[in-house]
């Protein structure tokens, strides 16, 4: 069913309003080769199946001699079983009671098999990232190595010889003043290597998430992707796990360097900030320690501070004495040569210290790296749009696909 859906019917859908006809008229045509009673066959097929690789694992376990036969065989027997085991589950839905009992099953056998053989998941971690290279991104490695995001690999045995075939990275989101929330597992990146798509690697990868998040309690499992080339296979995957998906625009504000052009206003209030770089290795890191102290933000100060260097010096940037910082900006370069701003506050609601301290930062970027260069902030604020809006009318806006998974209420 969600097979059917490209990237020109994810934008129609954004353009039409919740109950218009248009709408309702483009859902039944979706629907209209879904059949109810196709998923109950599915599922007693799938039953079947299981029972059939099940008793298939319990001769193999009786009569595999390492000597004798090849290990390839057996890891096949393992993998099927545990297959139809992620696909029952996702079909019950994998947090409903059932559903976990049988990722829990899963999970016993993916210990088994590794208890005597060799391991199926491991962890990528700051000390073994290099292992992953292939899997992953400059950015996403980067972030691994300072700690921002965690992730595991699928392995695969190949001729005796074990292979990453896949990566899974993400992030746990605290909610502040939520404290009756648990946290939430933001995944930023999963990727199969070309050799190993088709084989249901995706759904081991999910299948740990879900246990990830039954094991950790936290409340929901969320992802967000651009609608891209990947778009059809992102919401399959998403939607047959279970997730709610829904379409938005990127919250993400963006802009090439190179659309920013002459602005009176950048130019004029440019100057009145500070640029970090001006100061001392340990003053940077005196003047963040104090203004999270001051704001309270104790959360994010070890997150922020001893990072020497790894703020662009010409871009990050305060306004006010170094002694006590009325407003602070702090951008990264990340290896895409995406400018991200990882913090930008003020003491007050003054619009007029946030215009300074952006001004600087835009001022020098289009000064110091190329046109196709990136710029990325993460509007929290009516305020601070209206003020992106004012000074860099050209904005790079991209459909965003967001998936939800959570506790299904009984």
């Amino acid at each position: 069913m969600a097979a059917g859906i490209n990237e020109n019917v994810i934008m129609e859908f954004m353009e039409m309003n919740a109950d218009s006809p248009e709408l309702e008229k483009m859902e039944n045509e979706v629907l209209k080769d879904y059949d109810p009673s196709e998923v109950y066959k599915a599922h007693v097929r799938e039953l079947k199946d299981l029972a059939v690789a099940l008793e298939a694992l319990e001769t193999v376990k009786k009569e595999y001699d390492p000597e004798k036969h090849a290990r390839q065989a057996i890891e096949e027997v393992y993998l099927t079983v545990m297959y139809y085991t992620y696909r029952l589950a996702r079909r019950f839905n994998p947090l409903t009671d059932h559903g976990r009992e049988l990722l829990a099953r899963s999970d016993e056998l993916r210990k088994e098999y590794e208890a005597s053989f060799s391991p199926l998941l491991t962890g990528i971690t700051a000390k073994n990232v290099s292992s992953f290279e292939g899997l992953l991104s400059d950015d996403i490695i980067e972030d691994i190595e300072n700690g921002r995001l965690q992730g595991f690999a699928v392995l695969r045995t190949d001729l005796n010889t074990t292979l990453p075939v896949a990566a899974c990275v993400y992030r746990w989101v605290e909610l502040p003043g939520q404290l009756e929330e648990a946290p939430i597992i933001d995944v930023k990146w999963i990727y199969v290597a070309p050799l190993y798509r088709g084989r249901s690697i995706s759904d081991f990868i999910m299948a740990e998430l879900v246990n990830l998040m039954i094991r950790k309690g936290a409340s929901a499992l969320s992802a967000g992707y651009a609608v891209n080339e990947y778009a059809q296979t992102v919401i399959q995957l998403f939607s047959e796990w279970g997730f709610m998906m829904s379409t938005t625009i990127n919250p993400e504000f963006r802009c090439r360097l190179g659309d920013v052009g002459k602005n009176r206003i950048i130019a004029s209030k440019s100057k009145e900030a500070t640029p970090l770089g001006e100061l001392t290795k340990e003053e940077q890191k005196n003047v963040i320690r104090r203004y999270l102290k001051a704001s309270k933000q104790l959360d994010v100060l070890e997150y922020l501070v001893d990072k020497p260097g790894y703020y662009d010096g010409d871009l990050s940037c305060i306004i006010g004495k170094k002694e006590a910082a009325r407003g602070i900006l702090l951008v990264h370069k990340k290896p895409s040569d995406i400018l991200e701003v990882e913090f930008f506050d003020s003491h007050t609601d003054d619009g007029e210290v946030m215009l300074k301290l952006l001004a600087s930062c835009i001022d020098n970027a289009v000064g110091k790296y190329a046109k196709k260069s990136e710029l990325i902030l993460y509007t929290e604020s009516v305020q601070l749009e209206q003020m992106l809006d004012r000074i860099i009318p050209k904005q790079r806006v991209a459909p965003y696909i967001e998936a939800v998974l959570t506790v299904p209420e009984i």
